[in-house]
């Protein structure tokens, strides 16, 4: 006897797409390669945190709101591992108008988790049944963030298209570069552009620019961020509320709605960087 968990359709094929891409995005190992997929009665939450990477480190966290998809079936709350590099190689060939169908059905030999995609009358192109996963989700003590976070109410916001920009600067994908932030009064960021030239991009007053903290981010990192610009308007920068005895670890809270096309969830991602 078979039972479906959930049976979720996404109406609209570029955000999942994007969505995932951004997902994979994440992943800077092939050792910690997994996301926590959780699907309960309020949408589907993605969450992870990374091995230490170089001297990065960050907590993922994107909410999908229910009331955004097209169909939204669930008999009871789940929490798996995927990995997203596997989904992304099966939405290649998704088009914008096309609907994707996401079900996991329960067995009582085996369960399954089914990638289903559709054209826009409704006719099945593509399904892809066992995905890889794995039942359960344990968080790794060692990869958590080691303090609790405070960080000042109003951010430096940015439109997307800025981080396009700043991506197009520095071009490959392995530079690092230095991002600086005074609450919500001013944003810049500098490296070296190809390896070769430094670049700085600044927002904001440069009245602010002498009293900032400072965080050193990956290639990758900036990677991250350009994937999801693709599916948001703005990234919001806040910075981290200091001790004075504190300076181990600096922090950066970076959020953003969902909102291209159109509404559907959150993203929240916590960034560390640990002094040698």
């Amino acid at each position: 006897m078979s039972t479906v968990i959930f049976d979720i359709c996404i109406n609209n094929g570029f955000f999942f797409k994007m969505y995932v891409d951004f997902l994979a995005s994440c992943i800077f190992s092939s050792e910690n390669n997994k996301i926590c997929l959780r699907v309960d009665q309020n949408g589907i939450k993605m969450e992870y945190i990374t091995d230490k990477y170089e001297r990065n480190k960050c907590h993922v966290c994107a909410f999908l709101n229910r009331i955004s998809f097209k169909k939204y079936v669930i008999t009871r709350n789940i929490e798996i591992n995927i990995e997203p590099k596997q989904v992304q190689k099966l939405c290649r060939n998704i088009k914008k108008r096309d609907k994707v169908v996401l079900t996991f059905i329960e067995n009582e030999k085996s369960n399954d988790l089914i990638l289903s995609i559709y054209n826009d009358n409704f006719t099945r192109k593509e399904e892809r049944k066992n995905i890889p996963y794995s039942s359960f989700y344990e968080k790794n003590d060692e990869n958590s963030l080691s303090k609790p976070t405070n960080f000042y109410s109003f951010p430096f916001s940015i439109g997307s298209s800025e981080i396009q920009n700043v991506k197009k600067v520095i071009g490959v994908k392995k530079e690092c570069l230095t991002l600086c932030i005074n609450k919500d009064k001013f944003l810049s960021f500098s490296g070296l552009s190809q390896g070769i030239s430094h670049f700085e991009i600044l927002y904001g007053n440069d009245e602010y620019k002498n009293n900032i903290s400072n965080i050193n981010i990956s290639g990758s990192i900036l990677a991250m961020f350009s994937k999801l610009s693709q599916i948001s308007q703005n990234i919001n920068f806040y910075e981290e509320i200091q001790n004075e005895n504190e300076c181990k670890i600096k922090m950066l809270k970076i959020t953003s709605v969902l909102d291209i096309p159109s509404y559907m969830g959150d993203i929240e991602i916590i960034l560390c960087e640990f002094d040698s």
